[in-house]
């Protein structure tokens, strides 16, 4: 296949050169996409930007180069390099540097690297004092100082901790981390820890429990979100077998309107979608004033991927919960969140399936309480518990996630969205090949999983691959051209690759699906910049700095 080919591959995830002035962080598109992005090169004002702080609460300040400190009272909030973070007693902030995250705790102090990155390192991060944790994807190298020693390490979490004299103690929780001073190394491994005093050697590494280390947090409408329709109000077992026997039962009774809609709905969920329209048109034409008849005809045609269709029947449907379940369905599937959530909330006083899907919506729009809302009355099922293990990821809260993700998997192992959902867990907690191993399954089952296939781009990035990735990405927006995520993986792999036209129109489609999507913005104004389009990039910045301080992060941040 013919790929653009550009200057450099930067851009992606934990690969950047910020000596070309650029860089878009992104761990999700689940997917994955993963994460809060941040910007550079913008423009002569910003041109020498660092990194970002993303999210943070309390009393959180930067010290610019002017020599005062300024308090920190909107995410994103742009730092410079050299310039130094500190918490209060009851602040902490996640910040994002060249690829990394990094959590500061109360009463830390950090200053950032001084200059710019070369590739597989991006300079030195000193720990002043207090308590940080850091989160690495991928082969990206990160060196953090101390008073007492260095901490050198890639694709891995590790926590920091500098005390007033500088003793420091070095906490992994995943892979090594090489820790050394003038005097000696070590190699701490995973659920390891050392201790450093200044001025003599790093201790022999002792056994801890590392699982609680937290750094992370995702960014909630770029989650790759797409839970099967149900249209059976229970599934029964095994499925296959029932479908089966039902649509024996409403061939042998071709007027009972019951058997047709049960055949209807069986067919439909066991994914055999030829047989679903058929009997849902029977359905219609014994009862042409049934709402659920035509709602399962446009459930059909939109499962098939005739969305046009489905909608030109979801008209045909007579007004009430019916009608406002297919409408809601048609407009969630061709990007319109937004009168997905109105018409998915309005069938949801009838009929239970639509919290799922307005959870969904409510998702793609940032509004991470009416999504949480949506999911606890949506029926209990692997589906809702697929779901909540997203949410839960982009409220930071990664035991939830596992636990979620764990149960779904128990619930139904053969469900495509249950293993993406799995795999997205996996990839935010570092485990990139059992992610990839949760994504491969997910495609076997469902190879037109425009979802999984987003989650294998972000995968493929990580480790470097942009070919592989830009494949994937590609074949995502094939099979769906109406889902945001990924075309913001799309236009963030073409970032990388350097192919900035292709990049740009792959990110102006994505932010255009889903408008609350932080990273599609903020990695296109990079992308802008980059084309010297300096006014469009930052009227892109400036709308990533509203959606930064608007309810996407703050909903987030409990």
């Amino acid at each position: 296949m013919n790929r653009p080919v550009g200057k450099d591959r930067e851009g992606f995830g934990l690969r950047a050169d910020t000596g070309s002035g650029g860089l878009a962080v992104r761990v999700f598109a689940v997917s994955l996409c993963l994460t809060w992005s941040t910007f550079l090169g913008l423009g002569p004002a910003i041109a020498q930007t660092v990194g970002s702080i993303v999210s943070c609460s309390g009393t959180v300040e930067v010290k610019t180069s002017a020599g005062g400190w300024a308090l920190v009272k909107q995410t994103p909030a742009i730092l410079f390099p050299g310039e130094v973070v500190r918490t209060g007693a009851d602040g902490w902030c996640l910040v994002v540097v060249n690829g990394t995250q990094i959590r500061l705790y109360p009463n830390s102090v950090v200053r950032l690297p001084e200059v710019g990155s070369r590739r597989g390192l991006w300079g030195k991060l000193r720990v002043l004092l207090g308590k940080i944790s850091v989160w690495l994807l991928g082969d990206r190298k990160v060196e953090v100082v101390t008073p007492a020693a260095k901490a050198a390490a890639s694709g891995t979490r590790f926590q920091v901790e500098v005390d007033q004299d500088g003793r420091t103690i070095v906490t992994v929780a995943e892979r090594n981390v090489e820790v050394s001073n003038e005097i000696a190394a070590v190699q701490v491994g995973a659920n390891q820890q050392t201790v450093v005093v200044p001025g003599q050697a790093p201790s022999p590494p002792i056994a801890v429990d590392a699982s609680q280390l937290l750094i992370w947090e995702a960014e909630l409408p770029g989650l790759p979100l797409k839970p099967d329709v149900r249209l059976a109000p229970e599934v029964p077992v095994p499925l296959l077998d029932r479908a089966r026997e039902a649509a024996d039962a409403a061939r042998a009774a071709p007027q009972d309107l019951t058997a047709q809609l049960f055949a209807a709905a069986l067919a439909h969920d066991a994914g055999n979608l030829t047989e679903a329209e058929e009997f849902s048109r029977r359905a219609v034409d014994l009862s042409p004033d049934s709402p659920q008849a035509h709602a399962f005809l446009a459930v059909a045609l939109l499962s098939a991927g005739r969305a046009a269709e489905a909608a030109a029947a979801a008209t045909d449907i007579p007004a009430g919960a019916w009608r406002d379940l297919a409408t809601g369905l048609v407009r969630l599937a061709t990007g319109d969140a937004q009168a997905a959530l109105a018409a998915l909330a309005a069938a949801a006083e009838e009929i239970p399936e639509a919290h799922l899907h307005a959870a969904v919506a409510a998702s793609r729009l940032g509004r991470a309480e009416a999504a949480r809302q949506h999911a606890a009355a949506a029926p209990a099922d692997y589906r809702v518990l697929a779901l909540r293990s997203f949410l839960a990821l982009a409220a930071g809260d990664l035991e939830g996630a596992a636990a979620a993700a764990a149960d779904a998997l128990a619930a139904n192992e053969g469900s495509a969205a249950v293993q993406e959902a799995a795999a997205a867990v996996a990839m935010f907690q570092g485990r990139l090949e059992e992610a990839r191993a949760h994504v491969a399954r997910a495609l076997q089952d469902n190879p037109a999983s425009a979802s999984a296939l987003a989650i294998a781009a972000d995968l493929a990035a990580l480790s470097d691959d942009l070919d592989t990735a830009q494949d994937l990405a590609a074949r995502a927006v094939a099979l769906d051209p109406d889902f945001g995520p990924a075309w913001r993986s799309l236009g963030t792999v073409y970032n990388a690759l350097g192919a900035y036209p292709q990049a740009a129109r792959a990110l102006e489609r994505a932010v255009h699906l889903q408008p609350a999507m932080l990273s599609a913005y903020s990695t296109l104004a990079v992308v802008y910049s980059k084309q010297g389009k300096i006014g469009q990039a930052l009227s892109q910045f400036q709308t990533a700095f509203a959606l930064g301080s608007d309810s996407v992060q703050m909903e987030n941040d409990y």
